[in-house]
């Protein structure tokens, strides 16, 4: 599971973020799912920067990080 997380005393910010599901004997695995410990979507770029003094400069998937194996991980 992959977290971000940010505050101060008087409030905080705790996101999971989405990682993948790995791959099997027998399948490739899924890129951007959420698979662990959560039943919630996440939050969408444009609410995080209205709430929170924040910029998030970029939000999308890593090509090429799922290894080169025979049945490639998410």
């Amino acid at each position: 599971m992959n977290n971000v997380t940010f505050g101060s005393a008087r409030g905080g910010y705790y996101e999971t973020v989405a990682g993948g599901a790995g791959a099997g004997p027998g399948w490739a695995g899924r890129s951007g799912v959420h698979t662990h410990m959560t039943n919630t979507r996440i939050t969408d770029p444009e609410i995080l920067e209205l709430r929170y003094p924040v910029l998030l400069r970029r939000f999308e998937l890593r090509a090429g990080s799922g290894g080169a194996g025979r049945h490639r991980g998410g």
